[in-house]
């Protein structure tokens, strides 16, 4: 029954999320009405299980794709947690540090609503410490005409930042990238770097900038919250394991240590 349920929270979620809020065209929202099948799949299969095997010892196959399946559950509510941790990080950090804002989408020449609270949230700090320096990470998207660090150098400016505390990265196009590139033009230079990017993706953030070869990292959620909240949380793990089998994280790396 448990199986049946999840799989109908699943299709709860998503009809509202892709036909009202969202729309279809949002990254990985496949993932809801797929794990729906998915759930209904496996609750029938332990349901006839069960019965064909009552009183009985079950065949190995049975009990290894639970076990599996229990493995995999497991592995990504430790993620989430790790998610959830991420996202309760508001406090500004104390100490030296440089401030890395990553990009998260220009509409033409202006900030995105997610890239606008990031940028809120590094002046904000920036503000409060007025010796830290940033860096301001993102490339130019296909229909851009200014790159996302460009983007955001021009919003922390518009919030009185002076345009000599920030440098620029402007070629990248994901977060693996955003680390990777900051590192190689600023890590030999930096000793903490304070990671600011919207609250469900910090906790991957930070894992993947100590990756990159970042020592020391920190890190400060920008606001995001609303209906699409949960979807950007699991997509989280979703692109946690795709960078995994690429390669760009580090399982020693991570961020809670």
């Amino acid at each position: 029954m448990l199986f049946y349920i999840l799989g109908a929270l699943c299709l709860v979620y998503y009809i509202p999320a892709a036909g009202w809020i969202s729309g279809f065209h949002t990254s990985g929202l496949w993932v809801w009405p797929a794990a729906a099948v998915l759930f209904c799949a496996l609750g029938t299969y332990f349901r006839c299980a069960k019965r064909r095997w009552a009183g009985r010892k079950m065949p190995l196959r049975v009990r290894a794709a639970a076990g599996i399946f229990g493995i995999w559950m497991g592995v990504f509510f430790l993620f989430e947690a790790g998610v959830l941790w991420g996202m309760y990080r508001t406090s500004i950090p104390r100490g030296e540090t440089v401030y890395l804002i990553l990009g998260g989408g220009v509409v033409v020449d202006e900030p995105s609503p997610v890239l606008k609270a990031r940028i809120e949230t590094a002046a904000m700090c920036m503000q409060k410490d007025e010796q830290s320096t940033a860096i301001a990470s993102g490339g130019t998207g296909e229909d851009d005409l200014i790159s996302e660090a460009e983007c955001i150098r021009r919003g922390l400016a518009a919030h009185g930042i002076d345009e000599e505390r920030i440098q620029m990265e402007e070629q990248s196009s994901t977060t693996a990238e955003n680390m990777q590139f900051s590192y190689r033009l600023y890590g030999e230079e930096i000793s903490q770097i304070t990671v600011i990017t919207s609250n469900f993706h910090l906790f991957r953030s930070m894992w993947m900038a100590k990756s990159a070869g970042f020592d020391q990292v920190d890190g400060v959620g920008a606001p995001f919250g609303g209906w699409m909240l949960p979807h950007y949380m699991v997509r989280e793990f979703m692109t946690f394991m795709v960078d995994l089998l690429k390669g760009n994280i580090n399982l020693t790396a991570i961020p809670l240590f």
